[in-house]
This record gives C-alpha cells, sequence and structure tokens, in this order.
C-alpha cells in the first residue's frame, strides 16, 4: 500500500520555476524603478522534463519616499528582501540603477525634470522614455538596428547566422547584428557560448580585422560587453583573451585617430596658405568626415573600455592591465567631448584608482590635469558625471603627490563651490578629509570658504536629530587645528548649536570639534557653554563623551569662567576623585587601560586649569585633592610617567598663588611628603619640583632652612655621593706610604676640586659671562703644617678642601658623619655670608 502511494507521487508532475533578472530600469520621470526578466516553468513527470515554456516579465517598484538624502544601501536592501528572485551578484547594477533615481532633480510634482538639449547640442537625455524595449540604446551603433522592418532574432536560427559570417562584409555585419540582439538575454548567452562555431567565428572577426568595418567591430564588441556583465561569462571571455583584443583595437583606433588629426591639420594649413575654393572645400570635407569618423570611434571606445572595466574585477587581469598601460589610453579618450565616453572611462578611472600601480601611472600621464579641463570647463557637465569625477578625485588625494597637485591645479575651488550641493556633498568631504591631513594645505581650505559651508551643514536651521557625519565632524576636527579656521568657528553662533547638539546626542566626535576649537583659539561664545558642557559630565553615561567635555573645559578661560562655582553646582569634585581613584586602585594591574590612563590626565588638565585662578586654587586644596589624593597617586610604584609630570605642574601652578603655599606649607603635610618624592625622582620632573619647594619656602621660615638645605644636596650631588663614600675609609695620612691607591687618588681629586661645591666669598669677582660666580680654584692653595696657623677665611677654605675632615697639626685627618660635617659647613658657611638676604641671594648659585 505504501509502494502505491510512493509510485503515485511519482507518476504525478511537477512545476518548477525559474526567474532569471536581465536588468533594472530607471523610469524616465518618477520614481519608479522596473525589474525586466524572464520566467521559466518546466513540468517534470518521474524526473523526466515534459514541457517548457518562458515568458517575460517587468515588476515595478514604487519608491515614492526617495529623496537626495536617501541611503543608497538602505533601499537596495530593501528592494533585495521584498524581491527575493534578485540574484545577489546583480546587487552592484541594482545599485546603479538607485542611484540614478536617487540623484535626479524633481518638480513639486514628484516629476523628474528631464534636462533640455543645450545650443551646441552636446547634452542630450539621458534616461529612455520607454522601459518596455528589450535592447539597450547605448549599446546600438547606428539607426538601423531601429528600423521597423529589420529582421528580428531567432535562436533557432543561429547556425544561419554563423553561417552568415563566412559570407561578404554586409551579411558578416547583418549576422552580428542578430547574434547581438540574442546576447541581451542570459539564457541565450549560455547557448550561444557553448556554440564552438559561433564563438569562434565571433572572436576570428575581431582578431582578422584591420579596422575597415567600424559597424562590425561594434557589433562584436557589443556581444562581449553583455558577456562582460555576467560574471560567469568572464572565463570565457578570458579564455579567448579579449582584454589583449581590446587592448590592441583601442591602440590602433587611437594611432588611426592621429592620422585623421594629421590629415586634417595639412588640409586646413594649406587651405590658409593658398586660399583658393577648392583648397577650402577640401579641408571642410575632409573635416566633416574627421567628425564623422570620431563620432563612430567614440562609441566603439565606450564599449571597449567598458568590456575592460567588467573583466577587470578579477586581480589577475587589472594586474595584468597595468604593464600594457590602459590608464594612458584612458586619459587620452578625456581629450575627446563626448560625455557617454567620458562616463565609461570616469567610472574604470574611479574603480582602478584604489590600486597604488594605477595611481602611479596616472601621476606619470597627467590624468589629474586633463580631469581639472573637464571640472573648469564651461560646458555644464551632467550630474552623474561630476559626481564621478568627484569620487575620483577622492581616490587620487590619498597620494601626496597627487594632493599637492590638486592644490596646484586650483581644484579646491571647483570642490569647495559643490561642497553645499547634496549629491556630492559626501564625496567633496571625503576628499577635503583626506586633504586637510596636511596641516599646510588646511589654510588654502580656510581661504575658499570650507569652514562656512561646513558649518551651515553641521549646524542646520532645523534640530538635527542625528549624530555628526564621520566624514564631515572629521573635516571640522582638522580644520578647527587651524588658527584662523578655529577664529572663523569660534566667532560663529553655529557652535552654541553644535554644544547643544553634541549634548543632547551625547555626540563624541561634535564635542571634539569644539574641543579642538578652544584649543587652538579663544572663544567667548565657548566659555558661556560651560556651565551645560559642565553638567553633561556628571549626567552622561558614556565615559569617551564625558572626557571630550572635561578636555574642553580644560581649554577655557579660567579666567572668564567660573569654576568654582561650576565645581560646586554640579559636584564635580566627586566626579573627579572617582577617576583618579579608580586609577589608583588599578595601578598595579597588568591590563591598565588606555581609558583610565586618559581620564586621569583629563581629569589633571582640567584641575590645573582651575588652579590657574586662586579662588579655584583654594577650592581644590580644601577638598582635598593635593596632600591626599594626588600625593598618593605621585608615591605609587606603577604611576605612568606622564601622569607624574602633569600632577607636579599642578602642584607648581597652586603654589604660584601666595595665599594657598602658606595654607599647603602650615596646615598640611605636603611640603614633607613632596619633598621626600622630590629626592627620588630625576631629570625634568626634579627641576619642576624644585621650582615648586622654593615657592613654599619663601612662604613658610620652617621649611626655609630645610628646602635650602635640599636645594644644596640636590645641586652638588656628584660631591655628596663622593663624600658619602668616604665614611668607612677612617684616618687617612697624607704622608704615609701605607696609604692605598685608591685612597690616594681620591684625596688628591678633592684637593684639585673635582667634586667640591659652587660656593665663592663675597670678594670673588671672577664671575662667568652669564653673571654667574665660578667655582673657587683650590689647587693654589698651599697645606698646613704642624705649627700653621690661618686667619677665619684660610680656615674656611681649608675646611672645604676636604669637607669629610677636619685637619690636624699631626698630618692626620679624623672623619666625621656625613650628615653632621653638612649641617656644620652649612652654618659655617651662613656665618661667611652674613645676614639671611645675602645667605638667600648667593644659594641661588646652586639652583642656577
Amino acid at each position: 500500500m505504501v509502494s502505491g502511494a510512493n509510485l503515485q507521487m511519482d507518476t504525478l508532475p511537477t512545476v518548477k520555476k525559474q526567474i532569471t533578472v536581465f536588468r533594472f530600469d530607471p523610469h524616465p520621470r518618477r520614481k519608479q524603478l522596473a525589474i525586466v526578466g524572464e520566467i521559466r516553468i518546466g513540468v517534470l513527470r518521474g524526473g523526466q522534463l515534459v514541457r517548457e515554456f518562458s515568458e517575460q516579465f517587468k515588476k515595478v517598484v514604487k519608491l515614492l519616499s526617495l529623496s537626495q538624502s536617501s541611503r543608497i544601501d538602505v533601499i537596495v536592501n530593501d528592494i533585495l528582501q521584498s524581491c527575493p528572485f534578485v540574484e545577489g551578484n546583480l546587487r552592484s547594477n541594482l545599485k546603479l540603477a538607485v542611484d540614478e533615481i536617487v540623484n535626479r532633480d524633481y518638480d513639486r510634482n514628484g516629476f523628474a525634470i528631464i534636462p533640455r538639449t543645450a545650443p551646441d547640442g552636446s547634452y542630450l537625455p539621458r534616461y529612455l522614455e520607454v522601459l518596455d524595449e528589450v535592447e539597450n540604446e547605448s549599446s546600438r551603433p547606428s539607426s538601423r538596428a531601429l528600423q521597423d522592418d529589420v529582421e528580428e532574432a531567432d535562436i533557432q536560427n543561429l547556425n544561419h547566422y554563423v553561417e552568415m559570417l563566412y559570407e561578404n562584409a554586409q551579411n558578416k555585419t547583418e549576422g552580428l547584428r542578430l547574434i547581438s540582439l540574442l546576447t541581451k538575454s542570459n539564457r541565450f548567452l549560455v547557448e550561444i557560448t557553448e556554440h564552438a562555431s559561433a564563438s569562434n567565428a565571433i572572436f576570428r572577426e575581431l582578431r582578422e580585422d584591420k579596422g575597415r568595418n567600424m559597424e562590425l567591430i561594434i557589433y562584436i564588441l557589443n556581444i562581449c560587453l553583455d558577456m562582460a556583465r555576467v560574471h560567469s561569462f568572464h572565463g570565457f571571455l578570458m579564455k579567448h583573451k579579449i582584454h589583449q583584443l581590446v587592448l590592441d583595437k583601442i591602440d590602433s583606433e587611437l594611432e588611426r585617430c592621429e592620422r585623421w588629426k594629421a590629415q586634417v591639420k595639412k588640409r586646413e594649413e594649406l587651405a590658409q596658405t593658398t586660399g583658393s575654393q577648392k583648397a577650402r572645400d577640401e579641408y571642410v570635407t575632409v573635416f566633416e568626415n574627421y567628425k564623422s569618423q570620431m563620432e563612430r570611434q567614440n562609441s566603439m571606445l565606450q564599449v571597449g573600455f567598458e568590456i575592460l572595466h567588467y573583466v577587470s574585477e578579477d586581480r589577475m587581469v587589472a594586474s595584468s592591465l597595468i604593464h600594457p598601460g590602459v590608464v594612458s589610453s584612458l586619459t587620452e579618450a578625456l581629450d575627446r567631448t563626448d560625455f557617454k565616453l567620458w562616463e565609461t572611462v570616469l567610472a574604470f578611472l574611479k574603480n582602478t584608482s584604489t590600486f597604488k600601480e594605477y595611481v602611479e601611472q596616472m601621476r606619470d600621464v597627467n590624468t589629474l590635469g586633463k580631469l581639472a579641463k573637464i571640472l573648469r570647463g564651461k560646458t555644464p557637465i551632467p550630474k552623474k558625471l561630476a559626481r564621478l569625477s568627484f569620487g575620483l578625485l577622492c581616490n587620487m588625494s590619498f597620494s601626496a603627490k597627487l594632493r599637492h597637485e590638486i592644490i596646484q591645479q586650483k581644484l579646491i575651488t571647483s570642490l569647495a563651490k559643490n561642497l553645499s550641493t547634496s549629491s556630492f556633498s559626501d564625496v567633496i568631504a571625503k576628499t577635503f578629509y583626506v586633504i586637510s591631513m596636511d596641516p599646510l594645505h588646511r589654510p588654502i581650505m580656510v581661504k575658499h570658504g570650507v569652514v562656512e559651508t561646513l558649518l551651515e551643514q553641521l549646524a542646520p536651521d532645523s534640530d538635527p536629530q542625528d549624530k555628526i557625519s564621520r566624514i564631515k565632524g572629521g573635516l571640522a576636527v582638522n580644520l578647527a587645528k587651524d588658527r584662523r579656521g578655529a577664529e572663523i568657528m569660534g566667532e560663529s553662533m553655529k557652535m552654541v548649536v553644535i554644544v547643544k547638539h553634541s549634548i543632547k546626542n551625547h555626540d563624541t566626535l561634535g564635542m571634539k570639534i569644539v574641543r579642538n576649537v578652544v584649543e587652538t583659539r579663544p572663544s567667548t561664545i565657548i566659555d558661556q557653554q560651560a556651565g551645560h558642557i559642565a553638567k553633561a559630565v556628571v549626567e552622561v553615561n558614556s565615559l569617551d563623551f564625558a572626557l571630550e567635555c572635561v578636555g574642553t573645559l580644560a581649554k577655557l578661560n579660567a579666567n572668564t569662567v567660573n569654576f568654582p562655582e561650576l565645581l560646586k553646582k554640579n559636584r564635580l569634585v566627586v566626579w573627579f576623585r572617582r577617576q583618579i581613584m579608580n586609577y589608583v586602585n588599578r595601578t598595579n594591574m597588568i591590563d591598565m587601560s588606555y581609558q583610565l590612563k586618559t581620564a586621569v590626565l583629563e581629569v589633571i588638565l582640567l584641575l590645573s586649569n582651575v588652579c590657574r585662578n586662586e579662588e579655584g586654587a583654594r577650592v581644590i586644596v580644601v577638598e582635598g585633592f593635593i596632600d591626599q589624593v594626588l600625593i598618593r597617586l605621585l608615591h605609587s610604584d606603577h604611576t605612568d610617567p606622564q601622569v607624574i609630570q602633569q600632577i607636579v605642574y599642578l602642584f607648581n601652578v597652586c603654589c604660584q598663588h601666595e595665599s594657598v603655599a602658606t595654607f599647603l606649607a602650615a596646615k598640611t603635610q605636603f611640603p614633607s611628603e613632596f619633598m621626600s618624592f622630590a629626592i627620588s625622582i630625576g631629570g625634568q620632573v626634579r627641576v619642576q619640583c624644585d621650582a615648586t619647594l622654593h615657592k613654599l619656602s619663601e612662604c613658610n621660615e620652617t621649611w626655609y632652612e630645610t628646602v635650602m638645605e635640599h636645594e644644596f644636596l640636590i645641586y652638588n650631588e656628584k660631591w655628596t655621593t663622593a663624600v658619602s663614600e668616604q665614611e668607612d675609609i677612617g684616618s687617612i695620612s697624607l704622608g704615609a706610604t701605607h696609604t692605598s691607591p685608591y685612597e690616594h687618588q681620591l684625596l688628591q681629586e678633592l684637593l684639585d676640586g673635582a667634586h667640591l661645591p659652587h660656593m665663592l666669598d663675597d670678594d670673588d669677582d671672577d664671575d662667568d659671562e652669564m653673571g654667574r660666580p665660578s667655582s673657587c680654584d683650590l689647587t693654589s692653595l698651599e697645606m698646613l703644617d704642624d705649627s700653621s696657623t690661618t686667619d677665619t677665611d684660610s680656615s674656611y677654605y681649608n675646611i672645604f678642601s676636604s669637607p669629610e675632615s677636619t685637619l690636624f697639626g699631626d698630618g692626620k685627618f679624623e672623619t666625621k658623619s656625613t650628615s653632621t660635617h653638612f649641617l656644620e659647613l652649612y652654618r659655617d658657611y651662613q656665618g661667611q655670608f652674613g645676614d639671611k638676604g645675602t645667605h638667600s641671594k648667593d644659594w641661588q648659585f646652586f639652583l642656577n
């Protein structure tokens, strides 16, 4: 019973449906897209095909809500989801069709505005009025195919069409015309490529023709173009070396064009020389023939370049096109005034400009110069052609040499004029962004009004709902680093809109623009928004955005902005303390995040700006940031050196205010903690530490002597180190025979003044050219014998001859402890130089 049911199911007919899409046709006037294709239905019985029939179809997709600001990728995805029968490999063709619909101009009724033909006949309508035609209008080489009485192509007569290729030139042309009509269907393409005689005959004609029949060559190239549009036929074309055949044909046609030009020029010179009517008539005849040949040649070049463009999707083919110099041929084609040819050539150049080798060739053959003539020409060009030109410029701008050439060709003017056009705004902004990476080019862009146009787009009159575009925002960030650009932005009320928009949408890029502006030039308008920015720091959840706000506040004018009030009103002190403690608690972790380090640096920079004002410094000190939080961070072994440098700078800024320095020295443990840190540090940080300690010593009598002794030890570090190494040597006799070589050498260096401190008597006039005292010369002093007696000054100098020992009459030295001797030395020096004022002045020598 089961087997009978299975038998019955096997005998039932099944229907198999296959949908093939040929092309996408934009409606000439409406916001509609027609999907043209073929439906093939096959009836199967028992696995065998019983019957099959096909029918062409056209599905219309209405895009009523379309506008020039619509995103093409989103529209294409929606169409692919609603039309699952469209294959994914047709996405690029669908994108081109949607792009044409999006970038057309429409009237208030929603109908496309069809441009009229220009007076010189150079500008023709782009879009076809009829959607039902199967053939592509741009691929028809002559008006012959438009006649109503011509034979229609039938796949059943393919053998007959192939036989016509072996007859006379007229029959060859007719056979190729009919085959070219068959290749419009993908199904017929398969049969033609599998027909060995047909494919061999087509490529034989392409190889053997020497340019005698231009119409025949165009038909063959159209057949190859239909194959090249389908990626699965690329292997078949490469088997027949289509790229080499097309390149040879293009080169030969360009050579013929040069010969035609030479003939026309010769006839013109002859007509001007002789002045005869016959010569003038011959020149007119030759010139008209030249124009006719050029039109046909332009059609052939357009199809040939389009074939190369499609097959160059293969990386191997693209690399093989570099050596024959296809870029040179493409650049030469830009000298011809033909919009359709330009469109094909620029699209090809735009895609190939993503390869470094092609860009180098473009620089060698002056492609940019030809492109500049097109953009600066008086004849208006279609929008699609302009968009391709700007896209090619964008790719070429990644080359440093071509960027400089763009400036020299004065293309910045053309780009700046079209930046406000919605169709070109994004691609031009990308080009400007790449160029603005070089600081030398930013003033030129600012000079041509790029900043003003950019502000209009970043801060429109209506309240924007989305975040700022990354490309345009990045361009604004770069231009804000230019002084004139920052000045224009800072004086514009559009910055208020950008600040509020950034806070509303938590837009980090928008706040980065504001920050760069105030970093480059002060802005009163942005200073007035300090309250909103400070409030956003504690309210937002995004740490990146909060750090940009903190960085902006750190660059505002401390004399204009009331930072103490902002700190209290928005409870910023709590937020600052939390960020610093997060860093302190994680400094022992190996995986210290970059964001954590950035957060503490931004906070310290803002605190430094706050402390520039005395009232702000008092708030920071009272809150315990100086003597509690930052000192703890300073003593950590794992604190980043950059963080340490900023903390020391913050301390120095605080101590510039006398009231704050007095409070720190009298009421906190900050001086002792900071001095212990200063002893262990070196380099430029120590210089900052010494300056800060000196400020503290001027405000507090208690710390004065301690700081002065610290400055003495630091300045004479090499000498004190040498002295300390002698503490364990014991009593040393200068005349004893048992003195070790090391002891004798060290004592001799001390006596020669090698490690002695730079001190002077008040009467010493041997100053260096900078006004600083030179070190005393002890080599001229005589050693004391047993009965020698000296006055106070000589005893003073003898003490300095060997400051670690006291000299006795028996020629022996008695060693004292280093710390005790330094203290005695300091007191003796204080007695020698008199009052405190003189003492303080002379101690400055050690700091210098």
